[in-house]
């Protein structure tokens, strides 16, 4: 009686086993990429419609302390001078790498955000965008790219995703801090 068990346990796992061989055809698979597709759209469209908050990870990048030390950074500057800066981590599915920089300045317009750095570590992308009213005089777009360049990137290629954004919003704050300090001085 064992032995027969056994026996059918086997033939039942060979007989599932060789079902689950079958390739998928194409079009069940764009459905699922599809699928996933727009449940992260949807997840980022939601996300949004409830508001957004310093740090928007998206993408599962930073852990609950490191969230928390960047948002004191943010929350301590703005304090400070007026400024919100906001984050968002984008999924790879949630933006394009052409369109992450389009995303963070529909955001940040949409939110009336001062400077929203967009990240997307998946497609190697990323962007500041400056609110071109209130902020665009302090922080322009070449020292935007300067900043992405010389402060982010570097400690993201070494795969130091948390060190890199405390490392480039330390820049962009101490920047924007001696740039009103200059401005007010004048």
């Amino acid at each position: 009686m064992k032995f027969f068990t056994i026996y059918i346990f086997l033939v039942f796992i060979s007989v599932s086993s060789h079902s689950q061989k079958r390739p998928l055809p194409e079009s069940a698979v764009l459905k699922i990429f599809e699928k996933k597709y727009d449940s992260l759209r949807i997840l980022l469209k939601d996300s949004l419609s409830r508001g957004v908050n310093n740090i928007n990870d998206y993408n599962n990048v930073f852990r609950g302390f490191e969230k928390k030390y960047l948002d004191s950074l943010i929350v301590e500057f703005k304090r400070k001078s007026g400024i919100q800066i906001t984050i968002f981590t984008y999924d790879s599915l949630m933006t394009s790498k052409d369109s992450v920089e389009v995303t963070t300045q529909i955001i940040g317009t949409k939110y009336q955000i001062n400077t929203a750095i967009g990240l997307s570590f998946p497609n190697k992308s990323m962007s500041i965008w400056n609110d071109s009213l209130t902020n665009n005089t302090i922080f322009a777009e070449h020292k935007a790219k300067y900043m992405i360049d010389e402060k982010f990137i570097p400690y993201f290629k070494s795969g130091q995703l948390f060190r890199g954004t405390v490392e480039g919003l330390q820049s962009i704050i101490k920047w924007m801090t001696n740039r009103r300090r200059e401005s007010k001085g004048s």
